[in-house]
């Protein structure tokens, strides 16, 4: 007989960059922001499985608004976060969004790395019954 159980285990890394567009076309700004984080990240050899880009207060909660409903909003914060095999390369997107108050379009502010962290994902699976070994260990005096 099997039993269910959750575990835990290494899935590699997450890097998160932020920076804040405001002003005239800040939308445009930010999207043209997104797209140099991804070029210069490509081009210095990072590695990512998965990337996320967000506007947030545009596409962060229901994606990008293709119908032509939204106006241009006057500040937007643009967020790119991506999972990478390794902490390297998590690093290294944090800190390409983190450059371009200096070298990317124009008024960008705020911006911060957020660094590599690990990360810890989840999964159920069966596993023989007998493999669980079932013990109570008791520390100290009950009250």
């Amino acid at each position: 007989m099997k039993r269910n159980q959750s575990i835990g285990y290494f899935d590699g890394y997450i890097g998160v960059g932020e920076v804040s567009y405001a002003g005239i076309n800040a939308l445009a700004r930010a999207q043209l922001a997104a797209q140099v984080v991804q070029e210069r990240f490509a081009m210095e050899g990072g590695v990512t499985s998965e990337l996320q880009i967000d506007f947030i207060g545009i596409s962060s909660l229901h994606g990008n608004p293709n119908d032509g409903t939204r106006v241009n909003p006057y500040e937007v914060r643009l967020r790119i976060a991506a999972r990478c095999p390794d902490k390297k390369s998590a690093n290294l997107l944090g800190e390409h969004v983190r450059q371009l108050n200096m070298q990317g379009p124009a008024a960008a502010g705020g911006p911060v790395n957020f660094g590599a962290k690990e990360i810890i994902a989840v999964n159920s699976v069966l596993i023989p019954r007998e493999w669980v070994k079932t013990e109570v260990v008791y520390f100290g005096a009950l009250a």
